[in-house]
């Protein structure tokens, strides 16, 4: 059938093979579909669990970081390895989508033979062309306005994808802000709690708050949980950090893509990607399950989630190492913390040739990523020893069996004449 008369076949022919055509390899499509299903895995997950938490409040506070770190994943994820950013090494994200896709980025496609700005001709639908020359005397060729009105179809397309994608980062927002309201009026509950417990001489205004010999009101805390909340606070500081100058690489690579297409240098389509799909690592699982074992243990007073905590800070640890070395040696190598930096990025392809300008916005991106990581990689550190520290305090805590100050509807369950006598 004639390609003219789909315009899918703009997906399509805009995906140039490296055996063919330009040499070059754009990888929009897959980048694109990796970025949607994380975006709609993320969104699940971040459902399931807020209401999983909203049906056992305990579980509030540890959600709700889960549920943030969804929506950073949806919109600007990039993993902590390779500590560099370079170009071909990211991922793509919707974020990076959102400043790829615009409306000339399918103008250089065509279904016909057709002369290029030096006089070349090439079909761009033929496995065999004539173009298998060096790209550096190759130009870019010309689309007939038929091509270019059909796949305006691709680019709305495009911009229906990323609209899509927006809204699920929006419902993960209101899912985080459903979290917060909820956290607030559990918190307020126990307070009015707490209050008529007081007035009442200390004693609660149910039957006695014992039960099975443990009681509430005076039961322990745990002590040397501040530190640990003090560490994973400063190692998401760095992981924010570490988003940032990715995010800025690859947008400065973005900026680079484009001005060479302006520049007629060499020719590098308008769909050229350059990115690769994206994918989840066990290094940010890991760190992530620290941060929610570290809060789950201060807010609900478990021992246990230290232990688990401490092991996930400790793996985190040993995988980040190799990425954190190297990177720094590597900068140490090129000299990337001196005035000789942008050196390194002048007339390189590897970082698309940047200019003056971007030169400097490289260097600041690279070294916001490494300081980044560095942070988070020395306050795991810290994590793991004050976790450990905190558990060997505490490991004779004895085991909580309820909520101190359930939601109201649970009260009347828990402090029930029934389930006391059931348990005693």
């Amino acid at each position: 059938s004639d390609p003219m008369s789909y315009w899918q076949s703009c997906i399509v022919f805009a995906e140039f093979k490296p055996s063919e055509t330009s040499a070059i390899n754009t990888h929009f499509s897959l980048s694109a579909a990796a970025a949607g299903q994380q975006t709609l895995i993320f969104s699940m997950l971040a459902a399931v669990t807020m209401y999983r938490a909203l049906a056992h409040p305990e579980w509030l506070v540890s959600t709700l970081v889960f549920v943030f770190y969804s929506a950073i994943v949806c919109l600007c994820f990039f993993s902590f390895s390779p500590a560099i950013p370079f170009p071909s090494n990211l991922t793509a994200n919707v974020l990076t989508l959102m400043a790829f896709v615009k409306p000339s980025m399918y103008d250089d496609v065509t279904f016909s033979t057709s002369e290029t700005d030096d006089g070349e001709t090439y079909d761009s639908s033929s496995s065999s062309s004539s173009m298998t020359a060096s790209t550096s005397n190759i130009g870019r060729h010309r689309s007939d306005q038929a091509t270019v009105e059909l796949c305006k179809s691709a680019y709305n397309f495009n911009l229906m994808f990323l609209l899509v994608q927006c809204i699920s980062i929006a419902l993960v927002g209101c899912l985080f802000i459903i979290g917060v309201l909820a956290e607030s009026r559990r918190r307020r509950i126990g307070l009015i709690n707490n209050d008529r417990t007081q007035a009442s001489g200390g004693h609660r205004t149910n039957p006695s708050a014992t039960l099975a010999g443990f009681s509430f009101a005076n039961w322990p805390t745990l002590q040397g949980t501040n530190s640990p909340m003090f560490a994973s606070l400063i190692s998401f500081i760095g992981f924010f950090i570490m988003l940032y100058g990715k995010n800025a690489a690859a947008i400065t690579a973005l900026d680079c893509v484009a001005d060479l297409n302006d520049s007629f240098s060499v020719l590098i389509p308008q769909t050229f990607f350059p990115f690769s799909a994206g994918g989840l690592d066990i290094v940010t699982i890991l760190f992530v399950v620290s941060a929610m074992a570290i809060i789950r243990g201060t807010t609900r007073q478990r021992v246990s989630a230290f232990r688990l905590a401490a092991s996930a800070s400790f793996l985190h640890i040993v995988l980040s190492y190799p990425s954190v070395i190297s990177g720094w040696k590597f900068s140490s190598v090129h000299k990337f913390w001196g005035d000789d930096c942008e050196d390194y990025f002048a007339n390189s392809a590897t970082w698309f040739y940047p200019s003056d300008t971007n030169q400097s916005a490289y260097c600041t991106a690279v070294r916001l990523s490494m300081v980044g990581q560095l942070i988070t990689f020395v306050a795991m550190h810290g994590a793991v020893y004050t976790c450990v520290r905190c558990y060997m305090k505490n490991r004779d805590h004895p085991l909580e069996l309820f909520d101190p100050n359930p939601p109201s509807e649970a009260r009347a369950l828990l402090f029930s004449d029934n389930v006391i006598r059931q348990a005693t």
